[in-house]
């Protein structure tokens, strides 16, 4: 059950690194997270001790949404789809996990509202249910997230004025008829204006954009 746990863990702390620049307004693009066909961002660094290199790919770009691809070496690529709205984009989280099959997933919230500054805030959430090692998976995941402050970030593609962005992850998840709530995960991201994510920090490790094109 613990291993499960802890695998489950790994995957939500790798799709929410993904999934939390990704975002734009109703049009499809945004100051902190611009969108057009074919654009790719390539993240590097460590999580629980493991080196980490995916690159996400934009596609299918249109008025009401878009999909983001992520690929990581030695796995198969895994989608995202973005929907557009008024209240913000709405992202379905790409999760690759061969030990999980999913037999349902929910959003609710926004991913990214169309509008950031300093002092916003908003939420977002997934319920999920599936299977892993043969039994049955229900899981819900609730994220805050607040822009804290704008401060200058020195990265390896230079040093920019960012957004802070901290965000709290509560998990729920009942398996095999057993409830767990693990502690909360506090996770603090930087966004560029006409780049997007640079850098996450996360309980035990950081991932930092390295290319962007």
């Amino acid at each position: 059950m613990t291993t499960a746990l802890n695998t489950w863990r790994r995957t939500l702390l790798l799709t929410l690194m993904g999934t939390l620049g990704n975002a734009a307004h109703a049009a499809c693009t945004s100051a902190y997270y611009p969108i057009r066909e074919g654009l790719s961002r390539t993240y590097q660094g460590t999580v629980s001790g493991q080196k980490v290199s995916y690159t996400e790919t934009v596609s299918r770009v249109s008025a009401g949404g878009f999909t983001v691809t992520t690929t990581v070496a030695g796995a198969p690529p895994t989608t995202a789809t973005f929907k557009c709205g008024p209240a913000g984009v709405i992202a379905t989280p790409a999760i690759n996990n061969p030990a999980l099959k999913i037999t349902s997933i929910k959003q609710r919230g926004v991913t990214q509202p169309p509008e950031l500054s300093v002092g916003k805030s908003w939420s977002s959430g997934v319920v999920l249910d599936g299977t892993a090692q043969g039994q049955a998976v229900h899981n819900e995941t609730d994220i805050v997230m607040k822009v804290v402050s704008s401060e200058q970030i020195k990265t390896r593609l230079g040093t920019f004025t960012a957004l802070k962005v901290v965000s709290t992850t509560t998990v729920r998840m009942t398996m095999a008829g057993q409830k767990m709530a693990p502690p909360a995960i506090e996770s603090t991201s930087w966004l560029v204006k006409g780049m997007g994510l640079v850098r996450s920090a996360l309980p035990g490790g950081t991932i930092e954009l390295v290319k962007f094109k």
